[in-house]
Protein backbone atom coordinates (compact mmCIF):
# COMPACT_ATOMS: atom_id res chain seq x y z
CA UNK A 1 0.00 0.00 0.00
CA UNK A 2 1.34 3.32 -1.12
CA UNK A 3 2.20 6.13 1.73
CA UNK A 4 -0.62 8.33 1.97
CA UNK A 5 0.09 11.65 -0.11
CA UNK A 6 0.42 15.39 1.29
CA UNK A 7 -2.83 16.69 2.29
CA UNK A 8 -4.24 13.75 2.75
CA UNK A 9 -5.81 12.34 5.96
CA UNK A 10 -3.39 11.08 8.38
CA UNK A 11 -0.28 12.19 6.71
CA UNK A 12 2.67 13.51 8.83
CA UNK A 13 2.05 16.67 7.30
CA UNK A 14 -1.10 17.22 9.29
CA UNK A 15 0.62 16.77 12.20
CA UNK A 16 -1.86 14.33 13.09
CA UNK A 17 -0.31 11.21 15.87
CA UNK A 18 -1.67 8.84 12.97
CA UNK A 19 -0.03 11.02 10.77
CA UNK A 20 3.51 11.09 12.75
CA UNK A 21 3.19 7.24 13.55
CA UNK A 22 2.75 6.60 10.21
CA UNK A 23 5.76 8.30 9.06
CA UNK A 24 7.69 6.68 12.07
CA UNK A 25 6.67 3.39 10.45
CA UNK A 26 7.51 4.33 7.20
CA UNK A 27 11.00 5.51 7.84
CA UNK A 28 11.54 2.09 9.99
CA UNK A 29 10.58 0.25 7.33
CA UNK A 30 12.16 1.75 4.24
CA UNK A 31 14.53 4.98 5.54
CA UNK A 32 16.30 3.36 8.10
CA UNK A 33 17.38 0.13 5.55
CA UNK A 34 18.46 2.83 2.99
CA UNK A 35 20.50 4.54 5.61
CA UNK A 36 21.56 1.38 7.07
CA UNK A 37 23.27 0.55 3.40
CA UNK A 38 24.58 4.15 3.21
CA UNK A 39 26.39 3.88 6.44
CA UNK A 40 28.04 0.59 5.20
CA UNK A 41 28.81 2.14 2.50
CA UNK A 42 30.64 4.88 3.53
CA UNK A 43 32.07 2.95 6.22
CA UNK A 44 33.82 0.95 3.68
CA UNK A 45 34.93 4.26 2.10
CA UNK A 46 36.35 5.19 5.14
CA UNK A 47 38.23 1.98 5.56
CA UNK A 48 39.45 2.51 2.15
CA UNK A 49 41.15 6.10 2.59
CA UNK A 50 42.03 5.70 6.08
CA UNK A 51 46.13 4.11 5.45
CA UNK A 52 46.62 7.00 2.61
CA UNK A 53 45.02 9.59 4.48
CA UNK A 54 47.42 8.79 7.54
CA UNK A 55 50.45 8.40 5.17
CA UNK A 56 49.49 11.91 3.72
CA UNK A 57 48.96 13.40 7.25
CA UNK A 58 52.64 11.66 8.22
CA UNK A 59 54.31 13.36 5.11
CA UNK A 60 53.23 16.28 5.69
CA UNK A 61 53.86 16.66 9.05
CA UNK A 62 57.69 15.41 8.07
CA UNK A 63 57.67 18.48 5.53
CA UNK A 64 56.40 21.05 8.09
CA UNK A 65 59.46 20.33 9.81
CA UNK A 66 61.89 19.96 7.45
CA UNK A 67 60.49 23.39 6.02
CA UNK A 68 61.05 24.92 9.18
CA UNK A 69 64.56 23.42 9.60
CA UNK A 70 65.33 24.82 5.93
CA UNK A 71 63.87 27.93 7.05
CA UNK A 72 65.89 28.82 10.07
CA UNK A 73 68.99 27.79 8.51
CA UNK A 74 68.32 29.91 5.06
CA UNK A 75 67.52 32.81 8.17
CA UNK A 76 70.78 31.89 10.16
CA UNK A 77 72.70 31.96 6.57
CA UNK A 78 71.31 35.05 5.95
CA UNK A 79 72.61 37.01 9.08
CA UNK A 80 75.95 35.39 9.00
CA UNK A 81 76.11 36.69 4.93
CA UNK A 82 74.84 40.41 6.52
CA UNK A 83 77.04 40.03 9.01
CA UNK A 84 79.88 39.42 7.02
CA UNK A 85 79.51 41.94 4.41
CA UNK A 86 79.48 44.84 6.73
CA UNK A 87 82.38 43.79 8.56
CA UNK A 88 83.89 44.22 4.56
CA UNK A 89 82.32 47.47 3.88
CA UNK A 90 82.44 48.45 7.11
CA UNK A 91 86.51 48.18 7.47
CA UNK A 92 86.85 49.21 3.55
CA UNK A 93 85.47 52.68 4.45
CA UNK A 94 87.88 52.51 8.25
CA UNK A 95 90.56 52.16 5.72
CA UNK A 96 89.79 55.02 3.28
CA UNK A 97 88.99 57.23 6.10
CA UNK A 98 92.83 56.64 7.80
CA UNK A 99 93.90 57.08 4.66
CA UNK A 100 92.04 60.44 4.26
CA UNK A 101 93.41 61.58 7.82
CA UNK A 102 96.97 60.18 7.07
CA UNK A 103 97.48 62.27 4.02
CA UNK A 104 95.49 65.46 5.89
CA UNK A 105 98.20 65.00 8.68
CA UNK A 106 100.81 65.18 6.74
CA UNK A 107 99.37 67.85 4.70
CA UNK A 108 99.03 69.96 8.23
CA UNK A 109 102.63 68.91 9.03
CA UNK A 110 104.57 69.73 5.93
CA UNK A 111 102.37 72.57 4.21
CA UNK A 112 104.32 76.12 4.25
CA UNK A 113 102.92 78.68 6.18
CA UNK A 114 100.23 80.99 4.64
CA UNK A 115 100.77 84.60 4.83
CA UNK A 116 98.42 87.63 4.96
CA UNK A 117 99.20 90.65 2.97
CA UNK A 118 100.12 92.11 6.88
CA UNK A 119 103.01 90.07 7.11
CA UNK A 120 101.54 88.24 9.64
CA UNK A 121 102.10 84.20 8.96
CA UNK A 122 99.89 80.87 10.40
CA UNK A 123 100.14 77.46 9.96
CA UNK A 124 97.62 76.67 6.99
CA UNK A 125 94.58 75.45 8.95
CA UNK A 126 92.78 72.42 7.60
Amino acid sequence: MPPPGPGSSGSAQDGTAAGLRQAGRLYFAQGSAQNGGLDRTLAGLVKINDPPARSDQQRIAGNESSSTTATILTLLAALALGAAIGYLVSRAIKRTVDLVRERLASLRDTAPPVCAPASRCWPRAI
